[in-house]
Formats: structure tokens, C-alpha cells, sequence
């Protein structure tokens, strides 16, 4: 009978044992069995369920805080709102409209809805999508309306050249750089292997042997066998791996590790997918990150020791790849290099050569023991069985890494959380999830409507998720451009009081805010879905007539500044790397201006100043600013003249159910936002674009590409000799997301 394999917990305690060996892991190549401890055998979930009560905490991978010791407040910490409360009348007479925005005025049925909801709310989202958010802006400036410049936007652009940068850094510089670092370790480790033979480290050599040729081969298919290898049986292991990679489809045992290893993880997706490079370099990366050496397991770990000591040997070059991808997505969440030298150089009283390792069996039970030091995983991504131990601890040579949002979501799935009332099982996260333990009472109700606290322990487990990680604490937020990021969109779940622009005290507003932090979370996870680790449960000139088209930024101050910071230190760090040239040091500068002016006008709009003509058009010529960004994150994709050829939508898979299926989250065409703002003790209009976000449910043997999410939204796509293909799959957006927009007829 097959067994049925279930999402894992987020682990909360160091290991407990040492070498042993685990019946369910690595058997294949294990070489001696040891017991398991009795606090490692006890049964997880019920630990999981009872992390304060067994006085046991959460702890923080990779504290190290990159982008500094702390946060650089650029916003005035004392202002104090002061926008006096207004109201929209029912039948708009209170609101200026100019010459401009006669249809907003009109009968038109759309109009009158649009109206209507303002009324209601004082703002309205409209589904009427553009193909990117830029246009909207542009729209206005050459109509001469007035725009409402909204956090969505901004946020947009800073992930498109983020987006930009890791794929310039990854094709100018770690493919080449990962392919030199393959080579190295592969003949390292042949090294090793040819010294070790007849020892009882030889089939551990060999093991690292198949390991990094199928790295090699991954990156360039023509590289050569090693020359002390040539047989079958290596050769069948290597292309057994390298066609369940390719095929990237299946749930089954990595023969090479011995591990139970999900391969529809390593089809290529976001800016990666189409290009033949990236492909290349997502799937050795994607290798290198899950294949694990399970420390239940004796010749995994002398494996983990051989790659231990070929890396020391290697490790400038090791460390090139590993730095720059620490800064873009964090610290890893597994033990690898780092960890391992020092405990092979405490073990063995200094750093052994390979070839005497095998006659100091005393340092290596003396290393054995001190792996269970080693703190714990906090989000597991491999495959285990119910029942069994939910913690693989072990080894990656660049394990993929630890980030917030998914250590809380680990924590939020079986078998952390057990069955509801109705004996179901919660496998799968919800994006909300993260919203929820940073602070938002809205996403916190929208999860009770939906079910989620009917799940035993998922509330207890939700308040010790709060506790250490809404914080602002700098060795959390400062660990890694991804954690800035996420710190930037922390204040839009904060729900706005007396003082703030009367639309932003709806409660309808607050859901809006909460579309824009998933919209830019899935933006994330976007772009950085090949390194973090995921749990497994122009500007024209207008005419002479001039309306006044002053328009409004969203005061959002504090996420103006974290922005601010997130630019400058994405300027500072990277060029500490030498990963920027003068144009992107140029183009950071560009987006620290921007948020920097865009913070300057929200504290003047929130003090209830008026604003300098230089300000109205700032705000007028906004989407010339953020077009740059997108001129310049698609200038190296060809034949892309409009944006209708480089869209906005995305899509990322975050969470995987083993049984399965995944959880995905996108982001669909921009949409647009009409607000009600004062000026000058009048109400005006304005638009701008927000983010249409998706959550749903999909096969794990069909993670989706962009290009796939966005035939989905077209509704179909044209064949090779043009002939339109309908789609049959539609995707809809959370109930949540619903009721404050518009359906246009």
C-alpha cells in the first residue's frame, strides 16, 4: 500500500540525534544504524502544537543582517495626521470633476456603478485591465486627468528591475560562475575518490562524484565522464537523475542521495523559462539547493565531510555564487559549508586531508555527535510519510533559502496544525497566512470566515508566529534584500485612523491594501522562486486647454522610506559585490528619488499642506518615471515594442502538498483604481493602477510559467499558423478580493 505523504512543520527544536540511521531515509546507503533519540522519535506534531508550553522558540536562519544593524527612517516618526474626515454624496455633486472626466459624469451604466461604489467607499477598483501599470499614468498625463499615484505602482517597479538585476547577474556572472565552481568540486571530488578506494569512504567519494557530474552535465550536456568512473552503474545513475530532472514530473527517490526529492520542483519557471542559459543554470541550481545528505545517515555525512573539504579547496569560488544569492534572497536553511568546516576543523583538530580521514574514526564519531548542535531546518521541503519524522536534517552544498513568510506558512500546515472539526487536513498555506502573523486584524477575520482557526493548534501556533515576527527586529529585516522587501509592505497592513484621507479609514481600503501586499508578495516569490526555500505541506506636451489635473499620492510614508532604504541598499550591497555597472547605479539613485519625493508629498498631503507646482507635476509625469524602469527591465527581450508584449501578470508556486497539488499566487492584468482625495478644501478625482491577485490550487506536475498564467488570462493563445487555441482552465481571485471592485460590462 502506497504511502500517503503529507505537508511537514516548521521545526522549532535542535536535533536530537547524532548518526543514526533512518529507515525512511537514505536506507539504501546507510552502513550502521544507531537508536534515535526518544525526543526525536516522539511524535512532531504534538511538539509543534506545544512550541511555548515545552518552552521552546522559534529561531531566525541567517541572522546576519546584510543591508546593516538598522533601519534608516528617511519618514517623520512624529507627524501627525491631519486631513479632515469627508464623505462622497450620493450623487457626486461634492466631487470635482474636470473637463476631462466627463464619462466618470455620464449615464453610462459602468459610469453609474463606478459611482456608486465610490459613493460608497470612496475609491473603486475597476477590472478593466491594462497590460501594465505605467499606462494608466501615461493615459492621464495625456488626457490631462488626474492621477492617483498608489503604492501597487511603485512597488511594481522596484520588482521589475530587481527582476532585471538577478538575471543580468545571473547570466553575466553566476551561469559562468557555477559552471567553473561544477568543474572544480567534480574533479575534487574524482580526486578524492581515486585516494579513498578500498576505504570505508569510498562509496561516499563516489557518491559526490555522481553528484557534481550531474551538475556539470546539467550546465553543458557535452561534459565528459570522469575518467575514473567510466561503468554502467555510474553512468545509469547519473542519467536516471539527470531524466527525472529533465522530465521534472515526478515524486521519487534521488538515487544519488537516497532521499525522496519532489522533481516537478526543477522545471523552470519565472524570467527563467524560454531562455536556454537560465534554464540551464535554474536546474544545476535547483540541484545543488534540494539534494540533501541526510545526517541520519553515516555515508551521507562522510559525503557532507568530502564536500566540506573539495569546497575549502574551492572556496572563493564557492563563496562568489553564495554571497551574491545571500543578498538577493538570504542565508540558506540548511547546513552546508559553512557550518560544516567548522565542525570537520573542531572534530579533527584541524582541517584533515581527505585520504587520512578514514584511519580517524574517533574525530568522525566525535563529529557525529556534534551535528546534533546543529539547529534544525526551519522549513522542510523534503517528502516524508505520515508518521514519520517530519525534520530531515542534512546537508545542501547551496541549500536554497530560509525566509519568513514560508517558516510561518511551514507552521501553519499539518502536521504543525492538526484536523479541523471535520477531520480534514490543512496541506496547503494561504498567502494570508504571512499577512495575518505581520499584523493584519483583516487578514486574521478573513481567515476565520474561511476556516482556518477550526484547525487544532493553527491558533496557538498564529500567536507564536506574531510574536517573533512582527517585530522590527533588524536581524530579521535587514537579512537580505527578500526580507527588505517584505518589511517595505508590512505598513499597508496597519489599518489607518483620524487624520488619514477618509478613503484610507474604509475598511474596504484595508482589503484593497491587503490585494497590494499579496500582489507584490507573489511579485516576490516571483522572482526569487529558484533560491528560496519552499514548504512542502514618453513624456508628449498637452494642449492649450488645461483643465486641473492635479492628482494625489497614497500617504504611505513609512513604506515610502523602507523603499528608500531597500533601493539604497540594493545600490550599496551590489556594488560592494561588483554587480552594478554605472547605469544601474544610476537607476537605483532614479528609484530612491522617486520614493523619496512620493514621501515628501504624502507627509505634506497628511498635514493637510498644500503642494508646490513642481510637486502637482511630479505626480503628472510619474508614469514617464516608472515606464523608464520598464523600458529597461525588457530592453534585452526581443521584438518587445509595447507592453502588451511584456506584460505585468506573473505567476510563482509557493507551497507544495506532496499528495499532490501546489499552492500558486499571481498577479493578473493591472487594474484601475478611481480615489476620492482633497485638494484645497475640494474633492477631486483620480486613478491609477493596483495589482489583481491570484491564489489557487495546481497540479504539482504542472507548475505554471508566465507564459502559461498569461495565455490563461488572455483566455487562449494562437497556434503556429495563427488559429486561436481556447483555454479551458479559468482561474478566479479570492472571494476577499471581490468587493470592492467594479465588473464592467
Amino acid at each position: 500500500m502506497k504511502k500517503r505523504v503529507v505537508a511537514c512543520l516548521l521545526a522549532v527544536a535542535l536535533i536530537a540525534s547524532g548518526c543514526s540511521s533512518a529507515s525512511n531515509t537514505g536506507a539504501d546507503k546507510s552502513e550502521t544504524d544507531a537508536s534515535v533519540s526518544a525526543d526525536n522519535s516522539a511524535d512532531a506534531g504534538d511538539s509543534a502544537g506545544n512550541t511555548e508550553k515545552e518552552g521552546q522558540a522559534l529561531s531566525i536562519t541567517g541572522a546576519e543582517p546584510l543591508l546593516g544593524n538598522e533601519e534608516v527612517k528617511y519618514y517623520d516618526e512624529n507627524l501627525v495626521p491631519s486631513i479632515p474626515a469627508y464623505d462622497v454624496n450620493d450623487d457626486f455633486s461634492n466631487v470635482v470633476l474636470n473637463s476631462r472626466q466627463v464619462y466618470i459624469g455620464s449615464d453610462s451604466p459602468n459610469a453609474v456603478s463606478i459611482r456608486k461604489m465610490i459613493s460608497k467607499n470612496n475609491f473603486a477598483v475597476t477590472k478593466d485591465g491594462s497590460s501594465e501599470f505605467f499606462e494608466c499614468y501615461e493615459g492621464n498625463r495625456y488626457s490631462l486627468t488626474p492621477s492617483f499615484v498608489t503604492v501597487d505602482s511603485l512597488m511594481h517597479t522596484y520588482h521589475l528591475y530587481f527582476s532585471y538585476l538577478m538575471k543580468d547577474t545571473e547570466k553575466k556572472y553566476l551561469a559562468d560562475k557555477l559552471g567553473e565552481l561544477s568543474k572544480a568540486m567534480c574533479a575534487a571530488s574524482e580526486e578524492q575518490y581515486n585516494s579513498l578506494k578500498g576505504t570505508d569512504y569510498e562509496s561516499a567519494a563516489l557518491t559526490n562524484l555522481e553528484f557534481f557530474y550531474i551538475g556539470c552535465k546539467l550546465l553543458d550536456d557535452s561534459a565528459a565522464v570522469p575518467a575514473s568512473v567510466n561503468g554502467s552503474d555510474f553512468d545509469n545513475a547519473v542519467q536516471n537523475e539527470i531524466d527525472k530532472i529533465m522530465a521534472a514530473n515526478s515524486l521519487e527517490q534521488n538515487v544519488v542521495t537516497g532521499i525522496d526529492e519532489d522533481y516537478s520542483q526543477y522545471k523552470p519557471r519565472g524570467y527563467y523559462d524560454g531562455d536556454e542559459q537560465l534554464e540551464k543554470y535554474f536546474r544545476a541550481m535547483m540541484w545543488y539547493g534540494r539534494a540533501a545528505f541526510s545526517f541520519n545517515n553515516e555515508d551521507s555525512i562522510k559525503s557532507a565531510v568530502l564536500q566540506t573539504l573539495a569546497t575549502e579547496a574551492n572556496k572563493d569560488l564557492w563563496n562568489s555564487i553564495y554571497s551574491v544569492t545571500s543578498f538577493f534572497a538570504g542565508a540558506s536553511d540548511d547546513p552546508g559549508y559553512n557550518e560544516m568546516i567548522q565542525l570537520v576543523n573542531d572534530s579533527y583538530g584541524s582541517i584533515p586531508a581527505a585520504a587520512d580521514l578514514s584511519s580517524n574514526k574517533d574525530a568522525f564519531d566525535k563529529l557525529c555527535g556534534s551535528l546534533k548542535n546543529l539547529k534544525a531546518p526551519e522549513i522542510n521541503s523534503v517528502p516524508v510519510a505520515a508518521g514519520e519524522d517530519p525534520v530531515v536534517p542534512s546537508y545542501r552544498f547551496m541549500g536554497q533559502r530560509f525566509t519568513i513568510d514560508e517558516a510561518i506558512m511551514q507552521r501553519l500546515v499539518y502536521s504543525s496544525v492538526k484536523e479541523n472539526s471535520k477531520g480534514e487536513q490543512r496541506t496547503l498555506p494561504d498567502t494570508l497566512d504571512t499577512a495575518a502573523a505581520l499584523g493584519s486584524e483583516k487578514a486574521m477575520e478573513i481567515l476565520t470566515e474561511q476556516g482556518a482557526t477550526d484547525y487544532q493548534n493553527y491558533t496557538e501556533n498564529m500567536a507564536t508566529a506574531k510574536e517573533h515576527f512582527n517585530n522590527s527586529d533588524p536581524t530579521i529585516w535587514n537579512a537580505s534584500l527578500y526580507s527588505g522587501w517584505l518589511n517595505t509592505l508590512r505598513p499597508l497592513l496597519e489599518k489607518k485612523g483620524e487624520g488619514y484621507p477618509s478613503y484610507m479609514q474604509n475598511d474596504e481600503w484595508v482589503k484593497k491594501n491587503l490585494e497590494t501586499f499579496a500582489g507584490s508578495y507573489a511579485e516576490l516569490k516571483h522572482d526569487t522562486i529558484l533560491y528560496t526555500k519552499q514548504m512542502m505541506a514618453e513624456m508628449g506636451d498637452g494642449d492649450e486647454d488645461v483643465p486641473d489635473d492635479r492628482g494625489y499620492v497614497d500617504p504611505q510614508p513609512v513604506v515610502y522610506s523602507r523603499f528608500k532604504f531597500l533601493s539604497e541598499k540594493t545600490k550599496e550591497g551590489l556594488d560592494k559585490l561588483g554587480m552594478l555597472d554605472d547605469t544601474n547605479k544610476e537607476d537605483l539613485d532614479k528609484l530612491s528619488e522617486i520614493a523619496g519625493t512620493l514621501l515628501t508629498i504624502s507627509e505634506k498631503e497628511l498635514k493637510n499642506e498644500g503642494l508646490t507646482d513642481d510637486e502637482y507635476e511630479y505626480i503628472r509625469s510619474y508614469g514617464g518615471y516608472i515606464e523608464h524602469f520598464w523600458k529597461e527591465a525588457t530592453q534585452d527581450i526581443p521584438d518587445v515594442q509595447a507592453a502588451s508584449e511584456a506584460p505585468c501578470p506573473i505567476v510563482a508556486d509557493i507551497a507544495t502538498d506532496p499528495n499532490g497539488t501546489v499552492l500558486e499566487v499571481g498577479t493578473g492584468w493591472a487594474e484601475c483604481v478611481y480615489v476620492v482625495f482633497p485638494i484645497d478644501g475640494e474633492l477631486h478625482l483620480g486613478t491609477g493602477s493596483v495589482y489583481s491577485f491570484y491564489q489557487f490550487e495546481q497540479p504539482a506536475s504542472d507548475r505554471l510559467t508566465d507564459i502559461q498564467w498569461r495565455e490563461a488570462l488572455r483566455g487562449g493563445h494562437f497556434d503556429d499558423e495563427w488559429n486561436w487555441v481556447e483555454n479551458t482552465q479559468t482561474y478566479e481571485q479570492p472571494a476577499w478580493t471581490q468587493s470592492y471592485k467594479v465588473e464592467q460590462e
